[in-house]
This record gives structure tokens, C-alpha cells and sequence, in this order.
């Protein structure tokens, strides 16, 4: 059985992993500063009361952390379903990686680089329409372009020569 010490270690050590500090947790919880401190270092026990509220404290930012990378792992693996074993990230601005939004309009332009019949791709265009309704990466913009796009190859509007001859 572990003791409180090696409880509030753990505790400590993981929040710290994600990005909370020990001043912000005591801040939070209304401990004077340095108390969790001396309780990792064994210096002093904390009461149950105490003990009971970063147990609590704990599970609320963990549980909450694990829950944003679990929507953040299944968005990507859905994403990478599209492209293959490309990376996807949530920030275009991120070094490596493509917006989810480049990886749909590129697996669009893909579809219909050969012009074929909208029979032949009418599913997958669907199938890149809901992905953009349910990406929450994506801005309205971004989603209203997809999805304006694959309604219009569907419909037989996508590039048709009455528009480009109107231009």
C-alpha cells in the first residue's frame, strides 16, 4: 500500500507533466506556498482535507487532459484515414504537418483530377462532405469551401464552361 507521500509525488509529478505548476495548484486549492513542496519532500503530511482536494484537483485536470487527446487522437487517425500515413496537426502554422483543410482539398482535387463521371465518385465526395461537417478544425469558411465544392461536381455546377466563359 502506497503511503500519502508517494501518492502526492505522483500526483504532483503528473500535473506537473501537463503543464500545471505547484504554485498554480496550491493557488488554486488555497494551500500556503510551499506546502506541496514540503509534502513531496516528506517534511510535513497533509491533512486529510487537504490530501483530499489534490486527489480531486487531480483527477478533474487529468481526466480532463486525457479526454482532449483522446478528440485529438481521433480526429488525426480519422484525418489520417484520408491521406494515408501523412502527419495531420491541428495548427497550420505548426512546422510539420498539414491542416486538416489542405488534406481534404487535396484528396478532392485527387478524386476529380481526370474529370470522372459523378457516379463513379459520388460516394467518396460524400464521404469528404461529412468529414468536413464533423472536422472541428476546420473554420466555417473552410468547411462551407469543401462542401461547396463536392455539391457542385455533384450537382454537375464544378467548373462547368457557362461559368468560365461568363469570367
Amino acid at each position: 500500500m502506497s503511503t500519502q507521500k508517494e501518492e502526492t509525488v505522483k500526483m504532483v509529478a503528473a500535473l506537473k507533466a501537463s503543464k500545471i505548476s505547484v504554485s498554480k495548484i496550491e493557488s488554486e486549492l488555497g494551500f500556503s506556498n510551499g506546502l506541496i513542496g514540503k509534502a513531496v519532500k516528506g517534511e510535513l503530511e497533509l491533512s486529510e482535507q487537504k490530501f483530499e482536494l489534490l486527489v480531486v484537483f487531480f483527477k478533474e485536470k487529468i481526466v480532463v487532459n486525457e479526454q482532449k487527446q483522446t478528440e485529438t487522437t481521433s480526429v488525426i487517425n480519422e484525418l489520417k484515414g484520408i491521406v494515408g500515413n501523412e502527419t495531420i496537426v491541428k495548427k497550420k502554422n505548426e512546422e510539420e504537418g498539414i491542416h486538416p483543410f489542405d488534406v481534404l482539398l487535396r484528396k478532392f482535387n485527387k478524386l476529380i483530377d481526370n474529370a470522372p463521371s459523378v457516379n463513379s465518385v459520388k460516394k467518396e465526395l460524400n464521404e469528404i462532405s461529412e468529414l468536413a461537417k464533423q472536422n472541428h478544425i476546420l473554420n466555417f469558411w473552410q468547411k462551407d469551401a469543401i462542401l461547396k465544392r463536392c455539391d457542385n461536381y455533384i450537382n454537375g455546377s464544378y467548373c462547368s464552361t457557362s461559368k468560365l466563359n461568363q469570367i
